[in-house]
């Protein structure tokens, strides 16, 4: 009969959690702690309760349609996290994301999931790793974007092995040949190289070097140079090699 709704999400509340614990009727515990939710979604020792107790219970579809709910309520990313709840967020994709890969199986919600959480953590190497991983395993429609991975990847970890070797086989199957040769390369001069890897680079170093016709032009320059690379260094090195050239 409560008809202020903040005020019947407490009494639901409070009826899921004697449901629970004094008698034992889970199934009328999540009903009631869900309803609490839809009362007031704000009601924060509800969504604890009730994720506790699906997962006690191990209800995964549940469990998942209870994390998709979570995510209607908390709403679309705050800008600059201006309601503090991002970092909320970020734990419910994760956790709906590992719940449709480890307990249901359904690869392409992870992924779509764990891809919602790098958007809040796009620092996060281990997320990208995951990632990573996870594209290869959903096929050649996904290579791409486990090659942009890895490629993050490396810029952070750059003697990452395992990227090399990953990089270096997604480009064979991705019919990117020369960029393959070019992991094998690096791959022997990290003195990680395999045979195959051996055989690539010697095959490489004995290849004739083409031979520029034209200048390179400032715009041609900024697609060929490396991210890391100083532009004042390089007027600097412009300004002295001519004298270092005529000294040797």
């Amino acid at each position: 009969v409560e008809k202020v709704q903040s005020v019947r999400a407490k009494y639901r509340h409070a009826a899921g959690l004697i449901c629970r614990d004094e008698l034992g009727r889970a199934g009328d515990a999540a009903a009631h702690l869900s309803a609490a939710l839809d009362d007031d979604p704000s009601l924060d020792r509800s969504s604890e309760a009730l994720e506790e107790l699906l997962e006690d219970r191990q209800e995964w579809k549940e469990l998942a349609r209870f994390y998709r709910k979570q995510l209607k309520r908390l709403g679309t990313e705050s800008p600059n996290d201006a309601d503090g709840r991002n970092g909320e967020r970020l734990r419910v994709w994760s956790a709906l994301g590992a719940v449709c890969l480890e307990k249901l199986g359904e690869r392409e919600s992870a992924l779509a999931a764990l891809e919602a959480a790098l958007t809040f953590d796009r620092g996060s190497l281990e997320r990208r790793k995951q990632l990573a991983d996870l594209y290869v395993q959903a096929g050649p429609d996904k290579f791409d974007k486990s090659i942009v991975e890895h490629q993050l990847i490396l810029k952070s970890e750059k003697n990452r092995i395992l990227s090399y070797r990953a990089l270096k086989h997604l480009y064979i199957q991705t019919g990117q040949r020369e960029k393959s040769v070019q992991l094998s390369v690096a791959l022997c001069f990290l003195k990680k190289g395999e045979p195959d890897d051996l055989t690539k680079a010697n095959t490489y170093k004995h290849q004739a070097m083409a031979i520029a016709r034209r200048g390179l032009s400032d715009e041609m320059w900024l697609r060929l140079q490396h991210p890391d690379e100083d532009r004042y260094l390089d007027a600097l090195f412009a300004l002295t090699a001519p004298m270092l050239a005529a000294a040797t």
